[in-house]
């Protein structure tokens, strides 16, 4: 793989938050720098809630030198109306990242068009959570909440083709694919410096990480990047409570795979429907409960497709060692938000001594074209 370096650039406008318009204009200058043809990812950092310093943090290849990136910041943000002294500070993060990654960001950079752009860096800078949770989407169904917390853990977003390369998986990839979701979260959960976090966010192909980075991510209905939005709510909630947040999803998911061998059960759901679905129950005829997800929202809707979130769930019951020769084997029931009844069921089971359980999906009361991926 092809390593690349990622320098950081420090703004001289003040400690504590800088206010809307500079990081608006600290945003928007970020963006622009990323036209540049030999700067992979930019971003913009701090200024907001954990009074670290403003910054922007550039990607690159490792062979070049980041001093020679200077002018280009200073113009970038003199463009967008700020004059201010930068400097390139002395501590540097590397990534290997490959073609998989590589897409991501592509992905992450893309914009129906820069006025857009500007516009939805504006909406992002202005962003005030929790003050404005108000102007939040509640439509998500309410589960009896009839799981322990304990069981619990929280949904995370991919972007458009982190969720086709998910959904097109058959047969032996379907594992793959659980895999390398698990190697993405353990890949970012040990980040909490806002550049990287944020870099690795966008090329692990993930739009939002928990409740709080959804909610926030609600509020942007025009349309920034999804660099910029991650970026920008990064900032918003601070590095450490987003790292927090990742820790959390990570180690529910990524403890199942540490620890247990055939007799597990993952469950993958993928909410691309206009309806909010609510685990109601789950019926255990053998093994026990790992980790649930109660409410999984649907898409956002308004902004437009370039960086639309999918909400997806990952569902894990297992059979611990010693417990026999019967493996886990559970049927878990959705109850949509939206529409009166409908629902689906998803039954699972994985023998101890088979390579590959049954995977079956019962259709139920929900109509095909309104329900999620599973």
């Amino acid at each position: 793989m092809v390593q690349y370096k990622q320098s950081s650039w420090i703004i001289d406008c003040g400690t504590g938050d800088v206010g809307v318009t500079k990081c608006a204009q600290i945003g928007k200058a970020a963006f622009m720098i990323n036209e540049h043809a030999d700067i992979l990812l930019s971003m913009s950092c701090g200024g907001r809630t954990d009074g670290s310093l403003a910054e922007i943090a550039i990607i690159t290849l490792t062979s070049l030198d980041p001093s020679t990136f200077h002018p280009l910041i200073v113009q970038s943000l003199a463009h967008h109306g700020l004059s201010v002294t930068v400097h390139l500070a002395d501590r540097f993060k590397y990534y290997d990242f490959g073609q998989f990654e590589l897409d991501n960001i592509a992905e992450a950079l893309k914009v129906e068009s820069r006025e857009q752009a500007y516009k939805g860096i504006e909406d992002l800078a202005a962003f005030q959570y929790p003050d404005q949770e108000e102007r939040l989407d509640k439509s998500s169904t309410h589960s009896p909440r009839n799981f322990p917390a304990q069981d619990q853990s929280e949904h995370f977003s991919v972007n458009v083709s982190q969720h086709v390369r998910l959904g097109n998986a058959r047969g032996d990839a379907i594992e793959t694919v659980i895999k390398n979701l698990n190697n993405l979260f353990a890949a970012i959960q040990n980040e909490t410096q806002g550049p990287a976090l944020t870099a690795w966010i966008i090329a692990s192909g993930f739009v939002t990480v928990g409740t709080q980075m959804w909610r926030l991510y609600q509020l942007q209905q025009t349309g920034a990047s999804i660099a910029s939005i991650v970026s920008s709510i990064v900032t918003t909630l601070s590095p450490g409570v987003v790292a927090a947040a990742i820790l959390t999803v990570a180690t529910a998911y990524g403890i199942f795979f540490l620890i247990f061998q055939e007799e597990r059960n993952i469950l993958l759901v993928m909410n691309d429907s206009p309806s909010p679905y609510t685990l109601s129950r789950d019926v255990i005829q053998a093994g026990q409960r790992g980790v649930v997800v109660v409410d999984l929202p649907n898409p956002r809707t308004g902004g437009n497709i370039a960086n639309a979130g999918i909400p997806c769930a990952i569902y894990v019951y297992y059979k611990p060692l010693g417990w026999g020769f019967d493996g886990s084997r559970m049927g878990l029931t959705f109850q949509s938000g939206n529409v009166a009844r409908a629902s689906f069921a998803v039954g699972m089971s994985a023998p101890i001594l088979a390579r590959n359980g049954m995977h079956i999906l019962n259709d139920a009361q929900a109509d095909n074209s309104a329900q999620p991926d599973a």
